[in-house]
């Protein structure tokens, strides 16, 4: 079983941007509600992976865990 990542919250922007490019990614908590990230869970969801773009869709059931990536601009 693959360990979840560990979730710290950083209190500066300093401290979130080096731990965004140290670790990939920045916990930033209480940022959406629970109802925004379940329309942005949703959304993201209906997205079709276009392989052309190097966008992955890894189900858990063949890969063992999910791994979604669809590049997008906003």
């Amino acid at each position: 079983m693959v360990d979840p990542l560990p979730l710290v919250a950083y209190d500066t922007l300093a401290e979130q941007t080096e731990a965004l490019y140290r670790d990939g990614y920045a916990y930033l908590p209480g940022v959406l509600t629970p109802d925004q990230v379940t329309k942005l869970r949703d959304h993201m969801d209906a997205l079709t992976p276009i392989s052309e773009s190097f966008d992955k869709n890894g189900r858990p059931e063949d890969i063992g865990f999910i791994n979604k990536h669809i590049n997008n601009a906003f």
